[in-house]
């Protein structure tokens, strides 16, 4: 059986070199006109046959895990909570605020990602928070997504702040309350 497929993919691509061959031969008889029409036909179908799938988009407007942290620690979705790092939440130190997204992205299917986010402070001991999270679902193209789980984060940090009690809230859908001038151990600060 596989000297006949092999037999068969070598008619196929002589089938292939002869048909263009007799295109090119029809293309250099035709008028200069006819053929740039005809060749720019065949170019539009010849684009037309790769794949169209320009993906979903994907936004989600503050949601998402809300928690603050020390400059540059790591935050992970609920799943991957964190119960045995030491977090110090310094006295004149800035602090991120972060919104991370409760899922996982695959990096084969998810792509195009982008957050953003903005940090308001209400009142001396308050901030407000909105957050915009984005990427593009590919899946619709037939791809096999890896199983692997990338985390796609928005980071705002605040400015240096004194010791003493704080809140933020994400545009309203949940608050967290955290100190400056403790410690902590695992994800403490962080929405359930």
């Amino acid at each position: 059986m596989p000297i006949l497929s092999r037999f068969a993919s070598f008619l196929w691509a002589r089938f292939n070199v002869v048909l263009v061959a007799h295109l090119l031969l029809f293309l250099t008889a035709m008028r200069h006109t006819y053929r740039s029409a005809l060749a720019l036909l065949l170019f539009g179908l010849a684009a037309s046959c790769g794949s169209t799938n320009e993906g979903t988009p994907v936004v989600v407007e503050n949601e998402g895990r809300l928690c603050v942290v020390p400059r540059s620690a790591p935050v992970r979705p609920t799943r991957f909570a964190d119960t045995t790092s030491t977090f110090n939440y310094a006295a004149g130190s800035p602090l991120d605020i972060v919104v991370v997204f409760d899922g996982c992205l695959s990096s084969s299917c998810d792509g195009r990602r982008e957050a953003s986010c903005t940090l308001t402070e209400t009142s001396s001991r308050s901030f407000r928070m909105t957050s915009l999270l984005q990427w593009t679902d590919f899946r619709g193209d037939g791809l096999d997504c890896t199983d692997d789980c990338g985390f796609l984060e928005a980071r705002c940090t605040t400015s240096t702040l004194a010791a003493g009690q704080y809140s933020v809230e994400l545009d309203g859908a949940q608050t967290v309350e955290f100190e400056v001038g403790s410690i902590t151990i695992g994800d403490e600060y962080c929405s359930p």
